[in-house]
């Protein structure tokens, strides 16, 4: 019991080693042009995504209101 513990330690450290290690070779091994162009990437996705999250919101509240007009008329026209 106390051997495969020790065991499933020595393959967690392994497997932490070498992500790590990738880690650090890919954000060490970028000069500041590379690594700026990646951050601007990243920060254009994530800008992408919030737009379109409350682009989205925005076109459902909009239909709401356009469906309830639209209700309020039909009502008022006796249609």
């Amino acid at each position: 019991m106390l051997k495969d513990q020790i065991d499933a330690l020595g393959v967690g450290v392994g497997k932490a080693g070498a992500y790590g290690g990738g880690a650090s070779a890919f954000f060490f091994g970028l000069t500041a042009n590379e690594f700026a162009a990646v951050t601007g990437v990243v920060i254009a996705v994530v800008g992408l995504a919030v737009q379109w999250f409350y682009n989205r919101r925005r076109d459902r509240r909009e239909q709401a209101e356009f469906e309830a007009k639209m209700e309020r008329m039909r009502r008022d026209l006796g249609v």
